[in-house]
């Protein structure tokens, strides 16, 4: 069989490998395991995550997250609506968390795009840096 090496044939291929990640059961149980964590800290706010992605986009529940973690409450408005308003949020949660886990600017693995553009690598990424850093 001939392998296919058009752009879009490597492309299909990557795209393939990547929808099979996400069906391994292991990266299964750490999302389990992460939601789980995160329905535990929020216990007390009654925020209940179902799913990543959509739950964490925003930085709503992140911020959420934060507080109770740090113990510290976040100068940031309560509620936003506005697609701006709420990647300004993100971004003001995103500073707090570098501030914390890296305050010498080494490189995070996540931006203000990536998070609010629902990459389920970056949200995962930035909740297992909060987990270790904050031992849960």
């Amino acid at each position: 069989m001939k392998k296919d090496k058009s752009f879009l044939g490597k492309l299909g291929g990557t795209l393939v490998r990547k929808k099979k990640a996400k069906d391994d059961p292991r990266f299964k149980e750490l999302v389990k395991v992460l939601i789980d964590w995160i329905n535990d800290v929020l216990v007390e706010e009654r925020i209940i995550v179902k799913q990543v992605e959509e739950d964490l986009y925003d930085g709503q529940v992140l911020q959420k997250v934060l507080e109770k973690l740090a113990d510290h409450k976040l100068n940031v408005a309560e509620v936003t609506q506005s697609e701006i308003g709420l990647k300004q949020k993100l971004q003001m949660v995103l500073e707090v968390v570098q501030e914390l886990l890296w305050p010498h600017g080494q490189v995070l693995q996540w931006t203000v795009d990536t998070i609010h553009g629902k990459n389920l690598l970056a949200i995962l990424h930035f909740l297992m840096a909060l987990a270790m850093h904050f031992r849960a």
